[in-house]
């Protein structure tokens, strides 16, 4: 999956949904935030949204809150 954005961004939704694998919120941010990095818009919109929602004391760059919430 590394260096494929379209691959990214499918199991990052599969590990936000639990489909096939177990949920696990954090890892699927991880892999939309690969996804965007690698020129995935949709995985960029995902991580856009997903950073609304961190605490307004949050450190730039810091990590997200255990469950972010996402689309």
């Amino acid at each position: 999956v590394a260096g494929h954005p379209a691959g990214q961004f499918e199991y990052a939704k599969l590990l936000l949904h639990g489909t096939g694998v177990e949920r696990d919120v954090s890892a699927a941010l991880a892999w939309f935030e690969a996804a965007a990095k690698n020129g995935h818009e949709q995985a960029a919109d995902y991580v856009a949204y997903a950073n609304l929602d961190r605490t307004p004391d949050a450190e730039p760059g810091g990590a997200p809150p255990t469950e972010p919430t996402l689309p």
